[in-house]
């Protein structure tokens, strides 16, 4: 016999990945895991508490959690825009108010904030006029 096959039958529960199944004695970390997560919804039960109703409670704080990560990253993303918006009219207003000499921005660049920056107050001007009329 090879040797590895003298050092399963030396052990006395057998392989390691057959012990939880021939050794009911030794559970694994997920059995005994299992059997904790049993052992209190049965004390939970005993006490009168009502599972279903806690179920949807958690249930309810994982719909909320999620909602209000969702909600950071809209805020998050608003204030980006935001920004971006506020520096572009900034640099936009600084080469209308300037001299030729203090601007940094090619013609072409500065034909491409233009039309960002007129579509951006468009847009928006456009969608407070539907709400204002949707509502």
């Amino acid at each position: 016999m090879s040797q590895e096959l003298r050092a399963v039958e030396s052990q006395p529960d057998g392989p390691e990945e057959l012990r939880s199944v021939f050794a009911p004695g030794l559970e694994s970390a997920q059995d005994s895991n299992a059997t904790a997560i049993a052992q209190t919804e049965a004390l939970r039960m005993a006490a009168g508490e009502d599972l279903e109703s806690d179920g949807k409670a958690q249930e309810h704080r994982r719909h909320q959690t999620f909602r209000n990560h969702i909600n950071r990253a809209a805020i998050w993303i608003f204030w980006v825009i935001a920004a971006s918006l506020l520096i572009g009219i900034v640099t936009f207003s600084w080469h209308l108010v300037t001299p030729a000499s203090f601007h940094f921005l090619a013609d072409k660049q500065l034909d491409k904030l233009q039309t960002i920056l007129g579509s951006a107050v468009l847009s928006s001007a456009l969608t407070g006029y539907v709400n204002r009329r949707m509502a």
